[in-house]
């Protein structure tokens, strides 16, 4: 009865404008919706499914302990960064690679059976509730193939990838991506001799790793996207310009001459600042924690002085927009790059 779901409804599409895409500078507003790039989101919540995908989703969510390059927290590759030795990683350049609408483009079927291999792997060292790997399959044949939904009043079924907004597709596709690249660049005669060795990472769809050039990083991408039988899985390479920083996530990264690593918080152009306003009904205690917050992420992101000072004017501009009365009142005191430790 506790996967049972009463009075469920289908599934409803909605979607988010892509407003990092816009163009710095020009008004989302005076652009026809046609132009405008935006995010299918499918609320499964109350669905028939909902409760079953949520089982699925305790299940396998552990298995992400086992893929190698999977970070943890957006800011777990800068732990990974600073650990470097300078002279391991002289001559490299750190690049990002974004996967090309990654729920969208996974094949369902396939991405079942990655999922089942690797929870059949370690399947004494997870929370099973009783089940076998028959069952997982089974339950996530069911949510993922089901894929009914309504949309302007007209019932819909995505016919290729799965729903984001259902909670079993994040992790779905990230070991789906892992099995491509453990194919890949993780087999031994290529690790072993290519920088990646010394870092790649991946948060969900947005890939970080070392190469020598923009070829070389270019290379490392198709090599993994060759291992999909489908063709679908494709990167969006970005290699920094000489001497510039590079983003990824919500920080910027420079990798020097002599391998000294250089790391900022950095926020997009297109970002619009918005953020819970001073002038809110809210707690005051609430919106002191929000501004100490910010100061805290700018301090632990920061590898020196100069790139602190960078981080901390672009925290000045949001609180500042939000209407924060001195935001710098808020900040705490500590050295940058550091993290603050409980008594």
């Amino acid at each position: 009865n506790l996967l049972k779901t009463l009075n469920s409804t289908l599934p409803t599409m909605y979607t988010l404008v892509k407003t990092h895409k816009v163009p710095e500078g020009v008004d989302i507003a005076s652009k026809a919706l046609e132009e405008l790039k935006v995010r299918p989101i499918v609320s499964c919540s109350g669905s028939p499914t909902e409760k079953l995908a949520s089982l699925a989703t305790k299940i396998i969510t552990p298995l992400l302990n086992h893929i190698p390059c999977h970070l943890q927290n957006i800011h777990h590759h800068l732990q990974l960064l600073r650990a470097l030795k300078p002279a391991d990683i002289k001559g490299l350049s750190f690049y990002t690679a974004d996967v090309c609408a990654l729920f969208t483009n996974v094949n369902v079927e396939r991405s079942i059976e990655y999922v089942v291999e690797l929870a059949s792997e370690h399947w004494h060292e997870i929370i099973t509730f009783g089940l076998q790997p028959v069952d997982l399959h089974r339950i996530m044949d069911v949510v993922l193939n089901n894929s009914f939904f309504t949309f302007n009043g007209r019932l819909f079924q995505q016919i290729y990838g799965a729903f984001m907004g259902c909670s079993v597709s994040p992790p779905c596709a990230i070991i789906t991506v892992y099995m491509l690249e453990k194919e890949s660049v993780y087999v031994d005669q290529f690790y072993i001799t290519s920088p990646l060795r010394q870092l790649y990472v991946r948060y969900v769809d947005d890939s970080g790793g070392l190469a020598h050039s923009e070829e070389e990083a270019i290379a490392n991408c198709r090599y993994i996207s060759e291992r999909d039988v489908d063709g679908r899985i494709r990167w969006d390479v970005e290699f920094p310009k000489e001497g510039n920083c590079i983003p990824f996530l919500d920080t910027e990264i420079r990798i020097g001459p002599n391998g000294d690593v250089s790391t900022r918080y950095y926020r997009k152009p297109q970002n619009k600042g918005i953020t819970l306003n001073h002038n809110s009904h809210h707690e005051l205690s609430m919106k002191q924690a929000v501004a100490r917050n910010y100061y805290r992420t700018a301090e632990e992101v920061s590898s020196g002085p100069a790139e602190l000072q960078h981080s901390l004017l672009i925290v000045d501009d949001v609180l500042t927009q939000n209407n924060y009365p001195a935001p710098r009142t808020f900040k705490e005191e500590r050295t940058p790059g550091t993290k603050k430790t409980k008594n």
